[in-house]
């Protein structure tokens, strides 16, 4: 039962909470200390107008094809479709559950950034000096949204792995490069800054940490609910219509001709009538049961 004691740890009733929204909150103010003060001292004075200017002094056809399909794929336009085609060739390959997780936790950070972008108010790079290859202009560099699509990604990828107790390491060694492309591809076009590209990464590994710790909390407070219903008496009005969970007498009932303690290391999951079959595959199993 490996798959479930990975995911114990992350997720489930004894999971922690106040840890993954703490360091959530504390990569959101991270991210947002960054962008306003590179906002505040300027491109040129931190050093960030130079690489880019170097990356414009350095392009190629190549390069800049992979640039400019990278710019399409994540845009605004097709990167919903993107990110609903790859959820539902996760979920068809692997599992819906693990469809789910990529659609929210991807969706999460490029929200994130999008959000982002209004509070820290950031103006793009001087595209006629660096000859930018696309046209962007306004007060929205920071953070790179495309890059916060990517760190998404890779944040849904790595906690995917880590969940059904795959090498999280692994996934992560491997997608870090691809991260990397997209974020250098953004200042390469001449449209963000290494800030920009960094902050993006912060938002979406901050916005998947409060993801967690909120998973978390919302399940404890199922399980809190569920237990008083069942010593109420009354399900559907101390739940508030959410069904109780099976009793014990239910869930370890002896089967015919069998003998002995069957609460030993067992799978207890919930019928469909039960608690959401969601929870049950993000470690919603009782801790109990894993002794």
């Amino acid at each position: 039962m490996k798959e479930l004691q990975v995911s114990a740890i992350t997720f489930g009733s004894r999971a922690p909470v106040a840890r993954f929204l703490a360091a959530g909150a504390g990569l959101t103010l991270a991210a947002w200390g960054l962008g306003l003060a590179v906002t505040r001292f300027g491109a040129p004075a931190t050093g960030e107008l130079s690489v880019d200017l170097f990356l414009a002094q350095h392009r190629s056809v190549a390069l800049s094809q992979v640039a400019l399909v990278i710019d399409v794929l994540l845009g605004v336009s097709v990167a919903p479709i993107v990110l609903v085609a790859l959820a539902g060739l996760v979920a068809k390959v692997w599992h819906w559950v693990a469809g789910v997780i990529v659609l929210v936790v991807t969706g999460a950070g490029w929200v994130a950034a999008a959000i982002g972008k209004l509070l820290v108010h950031r103006s793009r790079p001087p595209g006629g000096v660096l000859h930018a290859l696309v046209s962007e202009t306004g007060m929205d560099s920071y953070p790179s949204g495309h890059t916060a699509f990517a760190a998404g990604l890779l944040a849904s990828a790595v906690l995917i792995t880590y969940i059904y107790g795959r090498s999280a390491v692994g996934t992560a060694v491997l997608g870090l490069p691809a991260l990397l492309v997209v974020g250098v591809s953004r200042m390469y076009l001449g449209v963000h800054y290494v800030a920009d590209v960094l902050g993006s990464c912060l938002v979406a590994s901050a916005s998947t940490l409060v993801l967690i710790g909120t998973y978390n909390a919302g399940w404890r407070l199922l399980r809190w609910r569920s237990r008083s219903v069942s010593l109420s008496g009354d399900p559907v009005e101390a739940a508030g219509g959410l069904p109780a969970l099976p009793a014990e007498s239910e869930v370890f009932s002896r089967p015919a001709g069998v003998e002995g303690d069957l609460r030993h290391p067992v799978s207890v999951e919930a019928s469909s009538g039960q608690v959401g079959t969601l929870m049950d595959m993000l470690g919603g199993h009782d801790a109990d049961t894993r002794r």
